[in-house]
């Protein structure tokens, strides 16, 4: 310290680095050794964007709906996660008593206005609930789920959500409604999805032929998109010949909403609500099934997790654990026998296209039903036609289902990546009359959609938060469906 003071006064503004100097060269040397890099393994770019800095705000406007008469309209929203936000919507006049919230100190907001001619409705009332999730804040996923993990019975999304630990949950796809349980009906299995599915790598049905899906990559919520996707599947033998197979874990010789393949009746275009045949139909099944196959004429091949056939027996039995079976009716049955006899091996080959491009199915696609298309690059993109809602032989179902006051449930991107999942209710005058699609549209719009799809809606349309029932259900309690879209925590 002597020698400090005995510096110039330039020399002691210096005095505190020079201190400091001894602790940087020891620092130097205990970090002496090279960098190790390796250039031909970058390490792998993070599934999701890194968090933004800041609370969890809505992005919805704070200008009334662009629906009916201008009216007054109030929200109620709850922050559930980083990224996650409830909000409800009450625009109208609803006599009923509205449902919990699912937080205890809700941000509120009274608004007057808005507006645009409805179609069939100026007054409402109507009822909104949305989950916004901002990809770039939310840590968590979106996951499928079939009710009770098979491709048989039903759970109401609650039931899912709260089986799964979830933050929150919707109806998504249509299926055979049936009656309880695993019962076969005409249509097919009660609870059977109908439209192309794929979750935990593996495809799980075929598609309803050029309707409108769900397709995004897990751990990737900004993938999200609504292609217009088709289904063509082949049985690929060790004796050299290539069988069509007519679907994946169905009934054979009946396909709810049509859309098939191999020459079905009476259409092979997407038909919602009709139930079209094929007396001549190869089925590939999986353990996923989770129940005996159908039993009926015909013969069926057992499998193992090779491929390798180790039996042949009547059509009817369990599908072996980590296998699967194939059943074939009418003319299909002996072609199946004679290319496959026990001991031969075959494998399912899927060829896939999504918006008329091919689409390569990674064991992280994810894939649900829905339908029609509402909205592409941010217009109106209503696909009621190619979809099946508008069926040639029957007027009549689009001025119900499509311009009908019902339920409804969508999924949808706003041009910034932020998803969208909404329920409206509906059938309930003195609650939410419900929404044609055709008014859907301006509505999604002024949220900042650039794509979206309808969902099944109906009795089905319900939204679920940490196992609790947050809408009102037209049937009057929540009814059990076929799968769910979860919202599911990191």
């Amino acid at each position: 310290m002597k020698l400090f003071r005995t510096l110039s006064p330039a020399m002691r503004l210096l005095q505190p680095c020079l201190l400091a100097l001894p602790l940087l060269l020891a620092a130097c040397q205990r970090d002496s050794s090279p960098v190790r890099t390796t250039a031909h393994t970058p390490p792998p770019a993070p599934a999701t964007p890194p968090p933004t800095v800041g609370p969890t705000v809505s992005k919805l406007p704070d200008t009334a709906l662009p629906l009916g008469l201008p009216l007054a309209e109030t929200r109620a929203r709850c922050v559930l996660a980083d990224g996650l936000i409830y909000t409800r919507i009450l625009r109208g006049v609803a006599l009923d008593t509205p449902p919990a919230l699912p937080c205890s100190a809700p941000q509120t907001q009274s608004l007057q206005g808005g507006g645009r001619n409805s179609s069939t409705s100026n007054t409402g009332p109507w009822a909104f609930h949305i989950l916004e999730i901002e990809p770039t804040q939310f840590r968590g996923s979106l996951k499928p789920v079939l009710s009770n993990d098979t491709i048989g019975g039903k759970e109401t999304p609650s039931e899912m959500g709260k089986r799964h630990g979830a933050l929150a949950a919707i109806n998504v796809g249509f299926f055979i409604v049936g009656t309880s349980g695993n019962e076969i009906t005409a249509e097919g299995l009660t609870g059977e999805p109908s439209g192309l599915m794929a979750l935990d790598g593996e495809l799980i049905s075929e598609a309803v032929n050029t309707r409108v899906g769900m397709v995004w990559e897990q751990g990737d919520l900004l993938s999200l998109r609504f292609p217009s996707l088709v289904s063509a599947l082949t049985l690929e033998t060790s004796t050299g010949q290539s069988l069509l197979v007519d679907g994946i874990n169905r009934t054979p010789g009946t396909l709810r909403n049509c859309g098939g393949v191999g020459g079905d009746l009476t259409t092979e275009l997407p038909r919602q609500g009709k139930v079209c045949t094929d007396a001549d139909e190869i089925i590939w099944f999986t353990p996923i099934y989770g129940t005996d196959t159908p039993a009926g004429e015909g013969s069926e091949l057992v499998l193992d997790g090779t491929g390798k056939v180790t039996a042949v027996r009547p059509r009817g039995g369990p599908v072996p654990a980590g296998g699967f079976a194939i059943a074939a009716i009418g003319s299909e049955a002996a072609k199946l026998s004679a290319a496959l006899p026990v001991g031969a091996t075959a494998t399912l080959k899927e060829v896939l296209t999504a918006d008329a491009q091919p689409f390569v199915r990674t064991p992280k696609t994810l894939i649900m039903t829905g339908g029609p298309e509402l909205i592409r690059d941010g217009a109106p993109n209503l696909q009621d036609k190619r979809d099946g809602f508008d069926p040639d032989d029957d007027p009549t179902y689009r001025t119900t289902f499509v311009s009908g006051q019902n339920p409804r449930t969508f999924a949808a991107v706003t041009t910034t990546g932020r998803i969208l999942l909404i329920v409206v209710d509906g059938r309930q005058n003195t609650w939410s009359a419900g929404m044609p699609l055709e008014d859907i549209l301006p509505v999604l719009q002024f949220f900042g959609v650039d794509r979206a799809s309808n969902l099944d809606g109906g009795g089905s349309s319900a939204m679920s938060i940490a196992g609790t029932l947050v809408n009102k259900p037209s049937d009057g309690s929540e009814r059990p469906v076929s799968d769910a879209l979860l919202v599911m925590p990191p």
